[in-house]
């Protein structure tokens, strides 16, 4: 059977201000936590802001950030905010890894679980975590293999199998590796409060990190870009 045939082109809603303008019913507006809801609500709720003045805002987790966003667009309905509001799920799209920022001591670990995301087998993510893991922790895994090394070294002088030495030189750089980053996250994550993600831009990223993108496109949405805060 051909797959591609099956492939179905979904065509996403456009909107126009007049669509906003004019007298509209009062709504109250709760959201439910998800963070894969956050690219669903956007329409949805411009969907509701074209029959409705959105009046009460609230939500939980995530949502709590679509209702910030909504409250925004309400402000400024007549400016265009519902028509900013709609294009966010493709802003995001195109920058959301890099919305996520970890701070340098965390990024490897970082890299080292988004390598294991998306529809993989077991082993797949397990392969895909090891050899990033070992790349983003080099100098580590440069540690491991050596005192492996030493160790087969010994172990051969010893009368051990070869197998049971080129084991050891296969696990010692892994081992090495998940010793530093348990080591790290220990004693680290503390005193980040237990955060991986600041929210903030980090060195060696080019682009603001979430929280200052979401401060600045609450600004836009709401059309007070370039107008000082009263």
């Amino acid at each position: 059977m051909d797959t591609d045939s099956t492939k179905q082109t979904v065509e996403l809603p456009s909107y126009t201000q007049s669509q906003f303008d004019g007298e509209k019913s009062p709504c109250d507006l709760i959201m439910k936590g998800g963070i894969t809801s956050g690219v669903v609500y956007p329409y949805a709720i411009t969907e509701l802001a074209k029959d409705h003045h959105l009046k009460n805002i609230g939500g939980t987790s995530a949502e709590a950030i679509a209702a910030g966003i909504a409250a925004s667009a309400e402000y400024n309905r007549a400016g265009g905010g519902f028509i900013r509001l709609s294009e966010i799920p493709d802003d995001v799209g195109k920058r959301l890894l890099s919305l996520f920022q970890p701070f340098p001591r965390y990024r490897g670990v970082y890299q080292t679980f988004l390598a294991t995301l998306g529809s993989k087998s077991m082993f797949e993510k397990v392969r895909a975590a090891v050899v990033t893991g070992l790349k983003e922790h080099l100098f580590t895994a440069l540690i491991g293999a050596l005192t492996a090394v030493l160790l087969v070294l010994d172990l051969i002088f010893t009368g051990w199998s070869w197998p049971v030495a080129v084991i050891a030189l296969v696990i010692g750089p892994v081992l090495a590796v998940l010793i530093g980053v348990a080591v790290n996250l220990f004693k680290g994550l503390p005193t980040t409060l237990f955060g991986v993600c600041s929210g903030l831009k980090q060195s060696g990223y080019g682009e603001q990190g979430l929280t200052e993108w979401l401060s600045k496109k609450i600004e836009e949405i709401a059309g007070r870009m370039g107008r000082r805060a009263t």
